[in-house]
């Protein structure tokens, strides 16, 4: 995830456009136990375009990316995953738990070999 949020940097640096697009049939839906080794096509695509060997929609400006949304301000691009924490409290049933505040502050660094170690609950 950190190369895809580098790469959006640099076209957000750069101020180039987001662009996605989704191409179907390009990969296969299975799962592989062995290593594949592949050759590219004898035809390049160069002289064949993409569009004519696989179905291409254009999805227009990015806005989600591998589990990531992607949110534009005039200052820059905003990247989170609000949809994959939902989906995942949704997964464990988890969603429609209460919310609480946590009593450590924000900026504190555990450590494991500092401090007063904590009892084990059963025995105090």
């Amino acid at each position: 995830m950190t190369t895809i949020r580098s790469l959006v940097d640099v076209y957000t640096k750069q101020s180039w456009p987001h662009f996605q697009l989704d191409v179907n049939n390009a990969f296969l839906h299975g799962d592989l136990d062995e290593d594949i080794y592949m050759l590219p096509p004898m035809r390049s695509i160069i002289s064949k375009p993409l569009d004519s060997s696989f179905k291409i929609k254009d999805l227009g400006k990015l806005n989600y990316l591998l589990g990531m949304e992607v949110l534009y301000t005039t200052k820059g691009v905003i990247m989170w995953q609000r949809k994959f924490a939902k989906d995942m409290l949704s997964e464990f049933d988890t969603s429609n738990l209460s919310i609480t505040n946590s009593q450590l502050p924000h900026h504190l660094q555990l450590k494991a070999h500092e401090g007063l170690a904590i009892p084990e609950p059963f025995t105090i």
